[in-house]
């Protein structure tokens, strides 16, 4: 076998050599059966099949550059070889407890992703389901995922493209709520300290507190947009252009603020630059911007709202200062503003 090869290939030195054969004479040492490495991958890939384990294909993309990877086939199968050297029947007992006692058919291993400052990820699930993350995002499969439900916990924001199967449905949970998939395609923001929000571009979902009554729950269709408030009643609006909610999942990852108090702008650059504003006058928090502020720098993008409104911002390191507006004796006159994904 090519890994054979390739193992031969790394024993050319003395140390290395040495090193294999003490490591080898621990192994006889034990009393363990020797492993058939080519008989013991065998086995595994037929376990694993059979188990219906997806590799997870993650990407994550920064403010100027993407990149992704995959667990390709060829690398699991050298990642799980290595460890057949190394601890021989240990693997089967592993990938046991990532699957649970003898699961029942379907049943797959859980998923966990999460992304930082200014990072987004594609997340591809194992029932074919997509899932973009915005940064400073989580998203886990709970226990039993696949099996009669598909239930996924999420913090933060993320576009849901959903393989539909009524006869497993999928939701997300988020702090109280729950969003059930009634068709493909939907956005939910679940960000600290704002509502949580709903939007659908195509089939429908419905929202509401996990506790209570399905009666309760308002069902969503494309073009509609929902928040969720603290009476656990959600706020509906008909024919909304939702797209906009989504400008940052795209390969540009395009950051559009239309109408968004200050307060709500400083958030989202803060999870997307790394920054952090210190605000003096909280007063200027509840004026709004609408801008597009796609592939610039937070100098540019600081820049463009002192301008539009008239605010001095300053920036030292992570930390952007913004002190109370100057006074003329003539009204601040508000221009273009801007705002996005919030």
């Amino acid at each position: 076998m090519e890994e054979r090869a390739s193992l031969s290939g790394l024993l050319t030195t003395p140390g290395e050599r040495a090193r294999y054969e003490a490591a080898q004479t621990v192994w006889d040492a034990s009393g363990a059966p020797a492993v058939d490495v080519d008989a013991a991958w065998n086995a595994v890939r037929a376990r694993l099949d059979s188990a219906a384990v997806t590799p997870l294909t993650v990407g994550h993309i920064g403010p100027e550059q993407a990149h992704k990877w995959r667990l390709s086939g060829g690398l699991l199968r050298a990642a799980v070889v290595g460890f057949v050297l190394v601890t021989g029947s240990v693997i089967w007992s592993t990938v046991r407890a990532i699957r649970g006692a003898e699961p029942a058919a379907g049943t797959v291993a859980s998923v966990a992703a999460r992304t930082g400052i200014a990072e987004r990820a594609v997340v591809k699930l194992p029932d074919g389901s997509e899932v973009q993350l915005g940064p400073a995002s989580s998203l886990e499969t709970r226990s039993g995922f696949g099996q009669g439900a598909r239930d996924v916990e999420l913090t933060g924001e993320a576009v849901f493209t959903v393989t539909h199967d009524a006869s497993r449905p999928f939701r997300v949970h988020s702090g109280e709520a729950v969003i059930e998939d009634l068709g493909t395609r939907f956005v939910v923001r679940a960000v600290m300290d704002e509502p949580l929000r709903v939007a659908v571009s195509e089939g429908s979902v419905s929202i509401g507190r996990a506790d209570s009554p399905r009666a309760r729950h308002a069902v969503l269709n494309p073009r509609d947009v929902a928040v969720l408030g603290s009476t656990g009643d959600a706020v509906v609006t008909r024919g909304v252009d939702v797209e906009r909610y989504s400008t940052w999942a795209g390969e540009r990852a395009e950051l559009v603020f239309d109408n968004v108090p200050l307060r709500a702008v400083f958030r989202e650059l803060e999870r997307w630059y790394d920054v952090r504003f210190d605000v003096t006058d909280a007063s200027v928090l509840d004026r709004t911007f609408t801008a597009p502020v796609t592939g610039l720098s937070i100098d540019a993008v600081l820049q463009v709202m002192s301008t539009a409104l008239a605010l001095p911002f300053e920036r030292e390191g992570k930390v952007v200062r913004l002190s109370p507006p100057v006074r003329t004796g003539l009204a601040v006159q508000e221009g273009a503003q801007v705002g996005g994904g919030a």
